[in-house]
């Protein structure tokens, strides 16, 4: 809404000759929704004689223009998805749509797990603005541990050594063959002196190599474990490092 203000005097809209009112012709007029400068003239004419007076009206733009972000804020995606930044529109009483000068600073890196913010800003030819931030979560992938038949610690996943182990999960979807972060899957030797209970693995692969897959029907990878078969009698740590930054591992014991 616009104000009328700055008025420099007031005049009556008759004037008075000898005691008889004389019409008053107005010339000009203030527009109150667009700001600007006006001239508004008052003149009155009688027995041969006129009279004028004038009055500067300014009318100021008082009112910011309004951002509305599209979408949710904040917002959730997936690590290594494709962010589409739903936008914002703006408005302003004075200057209408203000959409195409929305200006947005900042970006999303959804292979990088955190927060991120987006701002949005925009101003109006009176020089009022407006600003909205949205944040966006980049989340990890949707891991929920193995699956059978490979047992999650502190179970110990006993099988033969050299034989392949189906080590099964999750990441709530379709993420690509890329998951792994750069060394992994890895392995190293650990004590087989522990309390921690022994489970059979009862479901093996012959395999001349480790190998990654994905099945849609199940909605899971498999990395297929080529063991080794000098491994026997020991125990080993698998780590499963994928490329949002978690770590997962799974035990082992070889006879």
């Amino acid at each position: 809404m616009f104000r009328l203000v700055r008025v420099n005097f007031s005049v009556r809209r008759k004037a008075s000759v000898c005691g008889s009112p004389v019409p008053v012709t107005v010339t000009g007029a203030a527009n109150p929704n667009a700001p600007g400068v006006y001239t508004v003239t008052y003149s009155a004419t009688a027995n041969g004689f006129t009279t004028e007076a004038t009055r500067i009206v300014t009318v100021e733009d008082t009112v910011a223009p309004v951002i509305t972000l599209n979408g949710a804020n904040p917002m959730q995606v997936g690590f290594g998805t494709v962010f589409t930044d739903p936008g914002a529109t703006a408005s302003d009483g004075c200057a209408g749509n203000l959409t195409a000068s929305i200006i947005v600073t900042g970006s999303v890196d959804t292979n990088t797990v955190g927060f991120y913010a987006l701002t949005y800003s925009v101003s109006d030819p009176s020089g009022h603005s407006d600003t909205k931030v949205r944040t966006v979560e980049v989340l990890p992938y949707n891991f929920t541990g193995f699956f059978s038949p490979i047992d999650n610690p502190p179970a110990l996943n006993e099988m033969k050594a050299g034989q392949a182990a189906p080590v099964k999960f999750s990441l709530g979807g379709n993420q690509g063959l890329n998951i792994f972060a750069a060394g992994s899957p890895s392995s190293v030797q650990i004590s087989c002196a522990t309390n921690d209970p022994i489970l059979p693995v009862e479901e093996t692969e012959t395999a001349g190599q480790s190998s990654l897959s994905y099945d849609s029907a199940s909605n899971q990878y498999k990395y297929t474990w080529k063991t080794d078969s000098s491994w026997k009698n020991t125990c080993r740590q698998l780590t499963v490092t994928l490329r949002d930054g978690t770590v997962h591992t799974a035990k082992f014991k070889f006879k």
